[in-house]
């Protein structure tokens, strides 16, 4: 593999170099959010979050984010929960009671994720990237969102690249995730399940 082509590649794609706005809030421990990733895998945190079996997993990334210190942000205050998603480019927020809930599409939606954190401070964004330019920059509690064809239909987070200084190997990054509920899967299984005979396009999300 030539990995000095692909970096060459990774360059082209305008923000494999990571695209950011400037942060306003504390800064972002990956270690934290991993931790919260592998203790609620397999096991949700009911007690905290309202849990949507099978459609999870952007909720279960956002979860992790706000536990490695982002901020939830708009929430309104004194609200009546309903047991409703919204819709509002402006917040990112989930409150939950134990049984009523209200939650924003930013918060629980793959796409709308994406486009939050995009055009918000507190995070740096990829453009669009395959398998081999992934390897080259993703780190440890990046979000990590994936596609079959053009659309984006995943979020998982990044658990580890134990990776040394100039090395990609694939079995060396594991990814945990909601819908199903795994944790620390291998990259390269992750690609060779998910893809369904399709090359897999990414995208990361990395909080700053």
């Amino acid at each position: 593999m030539n990995y000095k082509k692909i970096l060459a590649m990774g360059l082209v794609v305008s923000t494999i170099t990571m695209t950011s706005h400037i942060n306003l809030y504390a800064s972002y421990d990956a270690n934290a959010a991993v931790a919260y990733a592998n203790q609620y895998a397999e096991k949700p945190n009911n007690w905290d979050y309202r849990y949507f079996p099978d459609v999870d997993c952007t909720n279960f990334v956002s979860q992790c984010a706000k536990a490695g210190g982002a901020t939830m942000r708009n929430q309104p205050p004194n609200c009546y929960l309903k047991r409703l998603v919204i819709k509002d480019d402006e917040a990112w927020f989930h409150l939950f009671d134990g049984y009523h809930y209200l939650t924003t599409q930013s918060w629980t939606v793959v796409d709308e994720f994406y486009k939050y954190w995009k055009t918000h401070s507190g995070a740096t964004y990829s453009a669009n990237c395959t398998i081999d330019q992934l390897k080259l920059i993703v780190r440890k509690g990046d979000i990590i969102q994936c596609a079959r064809g053009s659309k984006f239909s995943h979020s998982v987070i990044c658990t580890e690249n134990s990776n040394p200084k100039n090395s990609y190997d694939l079995k060396k990054i594991t990814l945990t995730y909601h819908s199903n509920n795994r944790k620390n899967v291998l990259l390269s299984a992750f690609d060779s399940d998910f893809n369904n005979g399709k090359p897999v396009t990414y995208r990361i999300i990395r909080f700053k």
